[in-house]
């Protein structure tokens, strides 16, 4: 089995809608410390300066082998 492709299984019976742009191209330029222009003014704003993300990812078979 670990020869195997990795599959993914939807658990969710509605089909997967990719919305194309969905994402807007970044503006030449613009400071990475505030929102685009459409976005509206925050009451709080926090900068991050740093951070530092440790992310794991682990394969199993966590949902058994029967089909879904």
């Amino acid at each position: 089995e670990r020869d195997e492709e990795p599959v993914v299984k939807k658990l969710i019976s509605e089909p997967i809608l990719v919305r194309e742009e969905h994402f807007s191209v970044p503006q030449e330029g613009s400071s990475s410390n505030r929102g685009p222009l459409h976005f509206p003014v925050p009451e709080i704003r926090y900068l991050i300066k740093e951070i530092s993300v440790v992310w794991h990812l682990y394969g199993g078979k966590d949902f058994g082998g029967g089909a879904l």
